[in-house]
């Protein structure tokens, strides 16, 4: 049995991956998108949209939308340009 240290450093080790649902999101607003685009073509609800963002940035540990977007971007999750981008 592990000990309670050696379970938590293995759940440190263990990188955090996004829902689809998230990485689908991440992937429209690193093109650029805004959140209420987001919400509109994936066909789901802009507090949705808003909860996803908090829960992932929670657990990553990050800040800001920005942050997020950029350690998906380096942990290869996302790829800007990867989604044609919305017109307004």
């Amino acid at each position: 049995m592990k000990s309670a240290t050696t379970a938590r450093q293995d759940n440190q080790r263990t990188e955090v991956e996004p829902t689809p649902t998230q990485k689908q999101i991440l992937q429209y607003l690193a093109n650029g998108c805004k959140q209420e685009q987001v919400a509109v073509v994936l066909g789901i609800g802009y507090e949705t949209v808003r909860t996803q963002l908090r829960l992932l940035r929670a657990r990553l540990n990050v800040n800001t939308l920005e942050q997020t977007i950029a350690l998906a971007a380096k942990r290869g999750w996302v790829n800007v340009d990867d989604y044609p981008r919305l017109r307004n």
